[in-house]
């Protein structure tokens, strides 16, 4: 093809031959600006030394020559367009931002009522789905949820207060209602001795549910203590510790997470090489039924933070209390904490005792910074209807049935919640920094 273009440059007018190769450089979609520098380059001499005169051999050398130097725009261009891809890629890492939610809940408890509940007498089996179906959705909506297990799942007899052991159905509804991971570490983690410690693990790894808290040895402390969870390119590390587990020992060789200043300095510092972007501590922690946080809960909390944990979720006082967000020079370093979510689910009527709150957290990612860009909390209110001559336990969400008028409740469950609702928002409402509701 060179060759016979060339041949009309000899036999054709110039400015002819020129038309041609532009139109034929457009058709084959070529490096059309480079190539027709060259070529009017090229012609402009030629025409001077008049071509007519140019032998065969130093045409072919001219058309050799033109095959190189087209042939080194060409890998310059291909060297042009890598960079150029390179650049624009660092271009989207610099301006792109990832995101990952979180939502926390309270203490899944599970009393005696709740177990009774949860039987059907025709199957003989359990069945706890019921309990979540309303708050799934929410539960749902984001990358991990993340719930406080306040029981064992030991195995039979199944029972509640003062040593709970619950069928695996309460944690199999859990996870088909979209809790993702579950924290074990709680003043009743050893109600049941060293079975149901290993039980209740053994059971949260057969449906693949994660956790931490609770180990059954040394070894499988040292690899799990600090539960990583990871999506769209932020990464998170999650520990968990009790302040008590009611006077019981701890089963050699299992392991329970305590309230250790000490201990948790070592953990904190461990997780920082483990190239986190955020350290969040589920603590369960403080007096029962207790709506201030003590000055002992306060004090950890400090202590926490100064070391470099970024969020603290609260457990165990069975009432809500504060939430609060500091943003600490920068949104980058800033830190939340919620001191109490209450009772998730629970056999608790009392006032204050029959809710709980769900705090909903955005973190984002942006040039390898990751801030906390969002929260809220959802509050939340456990029915209990008489259906079909049988108690039934829903988590349901409180906004909801607000807007709409509180439709499907009973006068008495209505003046309950509206209570729930009202104690809840005015000490939020007084006490919260930041943190609003959704």
């Amino acid at each position: 093809m060179k060759k016979r273009i060339f041949a009309l440059l000899i036999l054709s007018n110039y400015n002819v031959f020129l038309k041609s190769v532009i139109s034929n450089m457009l058709r084959k979609k070529t490096l059309f600006n480079f190539f027709i520098f060259f070529l009017t380059c090229f012609f402009s001499q030629a025409q001077e030394r008049n071509l007519k005169g140019v032998s065969k051999m130093r045409l072919k050398a001219i058309i050799n020559e033109i095959d190189h130097k087209n042939d080194s725009l060409l890998k310059k261009i291909e060297e042009y367009k890598s960079l150029n891809k390179e650049l624009r890629d660092s271009i989207n890492n610099l301006t792109k931002t990832d995101s990952l939610s979180l939502i926390f809940m309270g203490d899944i408890m599970g009393h005696d009522g709740q177990i009774k509940s949860a039987f059907n007498e025709k199957t003989n089996k359990y069945n706890y789905e019921p309990v979540f179906a309303e708050v799934k959705n929410l539960i749902s909506n984001v990358d991990f949820a993340i719930a406080n297990l306040e029981v064992t799942l030991a195995g039979p007899p199944y029972k509640g207060y003062p040593k709970f052991s619950s069928p695996k159905e309460l944690v199999i509804a859990c996870k088909n209602n979209g809790i993702d991971v579950l924290v074990t570490s709680n003043n009743h983690t050893c109600d049941r001795g060293k079975k149901g410690v290993i039980r209740t693990l053994d059971i949260l790894d057969s449906l693949n549910i994660k956790h931490t808290g609770s180990f059954r040895n040394s070894n499988e402390f040292k690899t799990n203590n600090l539960l990583v969870l990871e999506k769209n390119n932020i990464k998170i590390g999650l520990l968990n510790y009790t302040f008590s587990t009611n006077g019981m020992p701890i089963p050699y060789p299992t392991i329970v997470n305590k309230i250790d200043t000490t201990s948790m300095l070592k953990d904190i510092q461990k997780s920082k090489k483990q190239d986190i972007d955020k350290l969040i501590v589920f603590i369960h922690w403080g007096p029962e039924y207790k709506s201030h946080p003590s000055n002992s809960q306060k004090k950890i909390a400090n202590f926490l933070f100064r070391n470099g944990v970024d969020i603290i979720i609260g457990a165990h006082p069975h009432v809500l209390q504060k939430m609060e967000y500091f943003e600490n020079c920068g949104s980058e370093n800033g830190q939340l904490i919620a001191y109490s979510l209450g009772n998730y689910v629970s056999n608790q009527r009392t006032r204050k005792r029959d809710g709980g709150a769900m705090i909903e957290i955005l973190l984002t990612k942006n040039q390898e910074k990751t801030k906390i860009s969002d929260f809220g909390y959802h509050l939340t209110w456990v029915q209990k209807p008489i259906i079909n001559g049988k108690e039934v336990f829903k988590i349901l969400p409180c906004k909801e049935y607000e807007k709409n008028n509180f439709n499907g409740l009973s006068l008495k469950e209505k003046n309950a919640m509206k209570l729930f609702i009202e104690d809840s928002r005015k000490l939020f409402q007084k006490e919260n920094q930041k943190v609003t509701e959704k």
